[in-house]
């Protein structure tokens, strides 16, 4: 005869347990690429300063953020980039959490959003492999982009995931845009 598990059971994961809820969610947040991932774990000192910067109307042109590999730094950052692509009105400002559903959140997790540009490390088209940096033609598409107007709303948005995987180029190439914004 078999015994149902208890609510409370727990499942390992790591160093942890984590109930049954929860576990699912982990694996979830484990599974999706940041542009597709909807849980944001953590960061709450980083969603206040971007929260503070937004209600104030004082949001910089560029942002950094920062700590070790594997923490959620990218899944922060597309959840940003979602909620200020999508407009005001799509998500909570608190949270910057934007549905799933919502049609910018698809346009994001498949890289189809006119308005945002994604930065990492590209293929080598010579061997076909995935390069070892970030290279300075990586760095120069970011041109194009914020030479335009936005065209689907009023931000445009560039993430670099990996900026510590720029080469030397690379990063003068991109300290040239921080310094010297467009209008």
């Amino acid at each position: 005869m078999r015994r149902a598990l208890p609510k409370a059971y727990t499942r390992p994961f790591g160093n942890q347990c984590l109930s049954a809820s929860r576990w699912k969610a982990q694996i979830v947040a484990e599974i999706l690429p940041p542009r597709e991932n909807p849980d944001l774990r953590g960061h709450e000192q980083a969603v206040q300063a971007l929260g503070e910067a937004w209600r104030s109307g004082r949001l910089h042109h560029a942002w950094l953020l920062s700590g070790p590999r594997g923490i959620g730094k990218a899944t922060l950052a597309f959840r940003f980039a979602r909620f200020l692509l999508a407009g005001e009105s799509a998500g909570a400002a608190e949270t910057f959490f934007v549905s799933p559903d919502h049609a910018v959140f698809h346009r994001v997790a498949s890289g189809g959003h006119a308005d945002l540009m994604t930065i990492e490390r590209g293929v080598n088209e010579k061997t076909g492999k995935q390069r070892s940096e970030i290279i300075v033609d990586d760095v120069r598409r970011i041109g194009r982009l914020v030479s335009l107007t936005p065209g689907e709303g009023e931000w445009r948005v560039i993430i670099v995931d990996g900026a510590e995987e720029m080469n030397r180029n690379a990063a003068n190439a991109i300290l040239k845009y921080l310094e010297e914004p467009p209008a």
